[in-house]
């Protein structure tokens, strides 16, 4: 069995599409989706009308939870959520409001860094976070101040494999035309955003 594994698309639909035409030729049974899918300056409604064709199981990321948020009348934080919240219609909001609880499993899989890691614990559980799709750097200035940075602009994703009882994760990148995602941000005013899509590295 062999199960493709994303997260964190943020909205980058170009490399949403690189990654699933990847995972495609690689011959994978089934996909899942790690959540973090639409929060960001590039096209959420778009990115999640796909995720809703592709059908593929999903849970709710913290953005998808802090969208929720928005939506019921709070406030955000976060320009990313904004951003998606003014641009969702109602069925992409229904499909965000209905995602998978947490099962247990021999694999974990998580995503949130956008940094890619397979690990084994010490159980033999499997935890995977495959980095992200569509954002390979940002920097974090509420609370604790960090800077999270892939180091190339390339989409990133994973292979799950099972032969017999043990799972193993192999980490990808692929290619795609992050030059118009970057100059989309641009146009919607993120230029930080901009930076990140095209070097993988946090502005200073």
């Amino acid at each position: 069995m062999r199960i493709g594994v994303v997260s964190d698309i943020h909205g980058n639909l170009a490399a949403l599409e690189a990654v699933a035409d990847a995972l495609a030729s690689a011959g994978v049974e089934a996909i899942v989706n790690l959540g973090d899918c639409v929060s960001g300056p590039l096209l959420p409604v778009e990115t999640a009308h796909w995720l809703m064709r592709a059908g593929w199981p999903t849970i709710a990321g913290n953005h998808e939870r802090q969208l929720l948020t928005l939506q019921a009348g709070g406030t955000g934080r976060s320009s990313s959520d904004r951003f998606a919240a003014a641009r969702l219609d109602a069925a992409a909001w229904q499909w965000i409001a209905t995602r998978l609880d947490a099962v247990e499993a021999p694999v974990i899989c998580c995503g949130h860094t956008h940094l890619p890691i397979a690990t084994r614990l010490e159980d033999d559980q499997l935890v995977l976070n495959p980095g992200s799709v569509g954002l390979q750097a940002f920097r974090e200035t509420q609370g604790v101040p960090y800077v999270v940075e892939a180091g190339t602009p390339e989409a990133r994703y994973a292979v799950l494999t099972c032969n017999g009882e043990t799972w193993q994760a192999t980490l990808h990148t692929v290619t795609y035309d992050f030059e118009a995602m970057a100059r989309l941000a641009e146009r919607h005013g993120a230029p930080d955003w901009a930076h990140a899509l095209r070097t993988g590295h946090a502005p200073a």
